[in-house]
């Protein structure tokens, strides 16, 4: 069973104190930041933001339905490209309802300086690949590879979002809007937009404009979008990487629901932008979703519609929304039964990853046998991954298992340390327990002030029984007790 307070059964045998409760729903976190790109270790020797910005452009054009061979393109755009094809082939050599042959089954690459074919090797012209010919090659047709070459070169030779950036870099934001705004005339990137309007939103090297700055978010935000081959790919090892697109729906969902700039706020606008995000892949919008579904931010209260949004991201592999679904499963909401079953299973799951508090929920169900089978011994192997994370109720708990010597040695001086920890955290149950210790001498030097001290702040935090251990002890307290435990609890300005 879960460790009672054992101060109150030790200084004045009363009933242990009730059973603890799950941890709360954590804030919602901002659903992310911009996100910081440096270093210049890309295959084309320019800034990785720089590079992603020129690679993200071109995954939307002709460039990688076309096949091009650009250093801008990965083996994953290759694949997404052939099997984008290979949907496209029925039969071999089979013809379209137009006549012509449809594109071989094999990615044809090309490069940009020779969109008709590579001549080098070949003795007669008319052998080329698609030469002097309109012809599907490959994935489509020469005018169409002529197109994907020619802006590939222009894009390649850009300097305006480069300039941009180093004048950002130097705080010379006028410098940098008018680079911004030539970089997105000329190419169209999302981030040119976006910083646009974070310059406009701050009235930096711009007019101070809210408005503006709405324009350009949306302009970055609402870009012709292919979920095929624009939808960024979720990766649990970096879960905040982003994009341009993405940054600016999650500051407009931000500006909304904040009612930043002077907009008035609208949690529903907010919440329809997060699901912008979320559609372009951003995994924390789906639980910066559940979160809004199931307080009711924006629209209705809806538990079913909370867990749907967490287990899409928790099956992703997002361990803070496995966290709030597993929190969902145990407590249950409106039309939704607890679960213990899923609720350990997805603690588990989150706590394989290191999540603090789903450690520490993963020690209480077994402790408490929820879900699982009772097993002390496994939930003290948990408690203490749960308190070398500073979980001040798993340091807690485990302080109550060294105090008793049940599955470890006892040690008062380990748990009047851990007491002491999770007291300084602010858990009410152990400041409590720590005055019990110190009263008694117990692990360490009697101290009688700080234990009135500690019985003082458990009682203020709202501790049952602190408010006696306080009466206990007051008539017991020195005059020099009295004066120090007043000069902590009564500090003067």
């Amino acid at each position: 069973m879960l460790k009672p307070s054992v101060g109150i059964a030790i200084l004045f045998t009363l009933s242990s104190a009730a059973a603890q409760t799950p941890a709360a729903a954590p804030e919602p976190q901002a659903a992310g930041q911009v996100v910081k790109i440096t270093g210049n270790k890309t295959p084309t020797g320019e800034s990785k933001q720089v590079f992603a910005a020129k690679r993200r452009v071109l995954k939307g054009t002709l460039a990688q339905k076309c096949a091009l061979d650009s250093a801008y393109f990965s083996a994953q755009d290759d694949e997404d490209t052939y099997l984008e094809q290979l949907e496209q082939v029925q039969e071999p050599g089979e013809m379209s309802e137009t006549g012509t042959p449809m594109p071989s089954p094999t990615l044809q690459k090309f490069n940009s300086k020779a969109p008709y074919g590579d001549a080098s090797n070949v003795v007669d012209s008319s052998s080329i690949t698609g030469a002097a010919s309109s012809v599907a090659a490959g994935p489509c047709a020469i005018g169409d590879r002529k197109f994907a070459s020619g802006r590939e070169h222009i894009i390649r030779k850009d300097k305006s979002f480069a300039n941009a950036l180093a004048h950002l870099d130097a705080k010379e934001y006028d410098k940098a809007a008018a680079q911004l705004e030539i970089a997105y005339s000329k190419i169209g990137y999302p981030e040119a937009a976006l910083l646009l309007g974070k310059l406009s939103l701050e009235g930096l090297g711009v007019p101070r404009s809210t408005d503006k700055a709405l324009y350009w978010l949306d302009q970055a935000a609402g870009q012709r979008f292919d979920v095929r081959r624009d939808r960024l790919r979720f990766n649990p090892k970096e879960p905040e990487a982003s994009n341009g697109m993405i940054d600016a729906a999650l500051l407009l969902a931000r500006i909304h629901l904040h009612g930043i700039g002077g907009v008035r706020k609208d949690p529903a606008a907010a919440r329809k932008w997060y699901g912008k995000a979320a559609d372009f892949g951003f995994v924390p919008a789906l639980n910066a979703l559940g979160l809004a579904s199931q307080a009711g931010v924006g629209g209705p209260r809806d538990a079913r519609k909370a867990r749907d949004y967490f287990q899409q991201a928790a099956e992703e592999g997002y361990v803070p929304a496995q966290f709030n679904l597993a929190k969902l499963y145990y407590t249950g909401g409106e039309g939704l039964a607890p679960d213990h079953k899923q609720a350990g299973a997805w603690f588990a799951q989150a706590g394989k990853a290191g999540h603090a508090r789903s450690l520490y929920a993963m020690a209480r169900m077994y402790d408490l046998g929820e879900g699982v089978p009772v097993s002390q011994e496994r939930a003290i192997v948990y408690y203490k991954e749960a308190a070398l994370k500073l979980v001040p109720e798993a340091q807690s708990a485990l302080a109550s298992y060294f105090y008793t010597g049940e599955q470890v040695p006892k040690n008062l001086a380990t748990a009047r340390q851990l007491f002491n920890q999770a007291a300084m955290r602010g858990e009410s149950e152990a400041m409590f327990n720590l005055a019990v210790m110190l009263s008694n001498g117990e692990g360490g030097d009697k101290d009688l002030g700080m234990a009135y001290v500690w019985f003082s702040l458990a009682k203020a935090s709202g501790f049952e029984g602190a408010g006696p251990a306080i009466a206990a002890i007051a008539g017991k307290l020195s005059p020099q007790d009295r004066a120090r435990a007043d000069a902590i609890l009564k500090p003067s300005r």
